[in-house]
This record gives C-alpha cells, sequence and structure tokens, in this order.
C-alpha cells in the first residue's frame, strides 16, 4: 500500500513509465481504498454495537443515521 501511496505522490516526478503502468497502480489504490473504506465501515458498525453510540455520532454521523434506524427497526 505504501508504495501506491508514493507512486501516486510522485507520479509527475517519475518518467519513462508507460501509462498501463500508472494505470494499473490507480486500481491498485482503488482496490485498497475500497477494502479500506469497507473495513472502517465495520469497524464503526462494531463500535455502535458495543455502546460507542457518542462516538460513532460525533465522528460518523452518516453512518449512525444508518445504524440507528437499523437498531429502531
Amino acid at each position: 500500500m505504501k508504495d501506491i501511496v508514493n507512486h501516486l505522490r510522485n507520479i509527475s516526478e517519475i518518467t519513462g513509465l508507460d501509462w498501463q503502468h500508472h494505470i494499473t497502480m490507480a486500481r491498485s489504490a482503488a482496490d485498497a481504498i475500497e477494502k479500506l473504506d469497507a473495513d472502517l465501515e465495520g469497524a464503526i458498525e462494531v463500535a455502535f454495537d458495543h455502546g460507542a453510540t457518542e462516538w460513532v455520532k460525533l465522528n460518523h454521523p452518516d453512518h449512525y443515521a444508518r445504524l440507528s434506524k437499523k437498531s429502531e427497526g
């Protein structure tokens, strides 16, 4: 993951690489971001389910609204 981030941050300094390499790196970054987002969503739900409702409400209000509705119904 760190290699992907460094590559994307320094893309203007990297020479001699073809576009396919950049596309591959961008797709890898997108996959990693998607996985991290899913992991975060799961962690927020676990925190909510274990009583950290105020923390979820303050730090992730959209998730709080969804989880509150889910727990009511």
